[in-house]
């Protein structure tokens, strides 16, 4: 098996796109979660011709460790919580929710002025992300 480095993001979201464009997709809607996922996206966006959006997700970090993710919060409220996060202080957890969530909603208006994601209603829905350690954040996209 052969691997290749990649030079950066726009070169994934190139290679990506020429893949999905081979599945021959009806109809597409591209999202990004920035910031990494959002230009991978642009590229797939341009060579399917299909709309781009983005959702905005923010992590859930753990009390005692801003690097460790417990979970994630969608600008829309939905959250996802990994297994350990019963185990914190659930009142912290109920304050960094809405933390996020504000932040969230704040990042959606500096980065599409406010406007809210494309539907994908009766098309195909590609989620993009920059990296997945925990997954926690693109469960939080529903």
């Amino acid at each position: 098996m052969f691997f290749k480095t990649l030079k950066n993001r726009e070169e994934v979201g190139k290679l990506l796109g020429e893949k999905l464009k081979a599945m021959n997709l009806d109809a597409a809607v591209v999202y990004g979660v920035p910031r990494g996922g959002l230009v991978c996206a642009k590229e797939i966006s341009g060579i399917l011709g299909a709309p781009l959006s983005a959702i905005i997700v923010r992590k859930i970090p753990h009390p005692s460790d801003e690097e460790y993710a417990i979970g994630a919060v969608a600008e829309d409220g939905d959250f996802e919580l990994a297994p350990d996060a019963e185990m914190v202080d659930q009142e912290y957890l109920k304050k960094i929710i809405a933390e996020k969530k504000l932040e969230a909603k704040n990042r959606r208006e500096y980065i599409l002025f406010g406007k809210n994601p494309l539907s994908a209603e009766g098309k195909t829905a590609i989620l993009v992300d920059g990296g997945l350690a925990t997954g926690l954040t693109m469960m939080a996209v529903k």
